[in-house]
């Protein structure tokens, strides 16, 4: 079996995924490091953000959403790096990771979930994905205002809290 016809184990769930989703993307296929992805662009509050969604054979998946509209100041690091493990510890699905590059210092939210004795479904990864959306939407305003001004994580969260007081205990 040549590396071109290695079968990729969650290729009709992926396809399924993009159908619901209703995107004319296409899966391609990385043979060297055995997974099927999907990369597009997604608005998120009016934002464009990068979704790549990664189906390994090992059965994991895993989800990014890079929130590329906005660089984190570099003399925000710290900041952000509070404020998302305080967003983090409220959270019950997914994470959002700071990644200072050295052109950019960007913020995502990552999820990955192993099936390994599942079989994952288009609309498995559809809801993972768009709750990964919905939760990226979530706190982007507060995220911005760590990563583009001088705010305090620990002040901005409070006002966050207090704003989104009506909508009780966070589920995203």
């Amino acid at each position: 079996m040549t590396s071109n016809t290695i079968a990729f184990k969650h290729d009709i769930a992926l396809k399924t995924f993009l159908a619901e989703m209703e995107w004319d993307d296409e899966v391609a296929y990385d043979f060297d490091q055995d997974f099927a992805h999907v990369t597009t662009s997604v608005s998120v509050g009016g934002n464009y953000c990068l979704l790549i969604v990664e189906a390994y054979n090992n059965d994991m998946i895993d989800i990014y959403i890079y929130m590329r509209y906005m660089s984190v100041k570099e003399s925000q690091s710290e900041q952000m790096q509070l404020l998302l493990s305080t967003i983090n510890s409220k959270m019950r699905v997914g994470a959002f990771q700071f990644l200072p590059m050295p052109d950019q210092r960007v913020v995502r939210w990552h999820h990955a979930t192993d099936f390994e004795g599942s079989n994952p479904t288009g609309t498995t990864i559809r809801l993972n994905v768009v709750n990964g959306l919905e939760t990226v939407k979530h706190y982007a305003d507060l995220i911005a205002a760590v990563a583009l001004t001088n705010q305090k994580a620990d002040a901005a969260f409070a006002e966050f809290m207090q704003t989104h007081q009506h909508e009780g205990e966070n589920t995203h």
